[in-house]
């Protein structure tokens, strides 16, 4: 990618996250069809091996820092929670329309919101409140409780978005003083026993056409996490967040296209109403973030000033 360094910060951000949305779509797409013949613990192993196997070069070049932590209970939890997403996810994709899965995966930056208010005593005030409230209107569109069938796939896409924002809690705290590497690293070294001992009970190898599919499931799902950080790296969160739009779009197109699936008026309208309350919020803490650096400057400045009085 190094063909994209002289575009503007902002268009390099534009294109990571338009990258990261057709990586996760076809994902979904190849995640559908290897559940067509395979459990879901199955193929939440394969994606985990595969994809350390993909990460493993950067992990060994960077093997002296990767395995150093002194929170090492913090890791446990992002890992033990990104497993219970990522199972909660794959039977999701596997057994309910994937435009309501996108819809519904809009919500993990407000539950993420939430969990820092219940978990860690961040402060809420009336703005924050609201566009949660707004954000919880648009999951009752998508969701209708009452006025459509609700299956066990909705359900579980939810506790995906719920799991989803702990664990990206926990990035948040880890990230203050550890190594993406060592982050990243720690979750395989977790996930990948938990998650071979569950699949043993559904083993099964996999024919040519299967193994070929897991294979993709596993690059395509690092290549999405890669380019959406890279997309938040080059460009302000706000700026890139409302592309991800394109994921639904995708989605609903391959749901269409390939399963015979629908899109309702109702969903769309509801995944607009989330994904623009979580635009919101993040706007919210980039710029709540600026103005706390900015009097960590001033404060850092005056102690640095010599007092002439003295």
């Amino acid at each position: 990618m190094k063909y994209l360094g002289h575009l503007p910060a902002t268009a390099r951000g534009a294109v990571y996250m338009l990258l990261s949305t057709v990586c996760l779509a076809v994902l979904w797409v190849l995640i559908r069809y290897a559940s067509h013949t395979m459990p879901s613990p199955l193929i939440v192993f394969y994606r985990t091996f595969f994809g350390l196997l993909f990460m493993a070069p950067i992990l060994l070049r960077e093997r002296h820092h990767v395995f150093v932590t002194h929170r090492l209970g913090l890791h446990i939890l992002r890992s033990l929670t990104g497993i219970i997403a990522m199972y909660a996810t794959f039977y999701a994709v596997a057994v309910a329309p994937l435009a309501d899965i996108v819809a519904i995966s809009y919500a993990t930056p407000l539950f993420a919101t939430l969990v820092a208010v219940l978990a860690l005593g961040e402060v809420i005030r009336a703005r924050r409140i609201t566009t949660l409230l707004i954000g919880l209107f648009g999951m009752l569109l998508v969701m209708r409780p009452g006025l459509r069938e609700l299956g066990p796939g909705h359900l579980a896409a939810l506790g995906a978005a719920l799991m989803t924002a702990g664990s990206l809690t926990a990035i948040k705290l880890l990230s203050a003083t550890e190594r993406i590497d060592a982050i990243v690293g720690f979750t395989y070294i977790f996930m990948l026993p938990i998650n071979f001992i569950v699949a043993l009970f559904f083993w099964q190898w996999p024919n040519m056409t299967e193994l070929v599919l897991l294979v993709g499931i596993g690059i395509l799902a690092n290549l999405g996490q890669v380019f959406l950080a890279r997309s938040f790296a080059a460009a302000e969160i706000t700026a890139v967040l409302p592309l991800d739009f394109v994921r639904l779009v995708l989605a609903a197109g391959f749901g269409i296209v390939l399963f015979g699936e629908h899109l309702d008026w109702q969903t769309l309208l509801g995944a607009s109403v989330i994904l623009l309350s979580s635009v919101y919020l993040a706007h919210r803490e980039s710029r709540l973030a600026k103005i706390a650096a900015a009097k960590g400057e001033v404060m850092t400045e005056k102690r640095q000033r010599p007092n002439l009085h003295e």
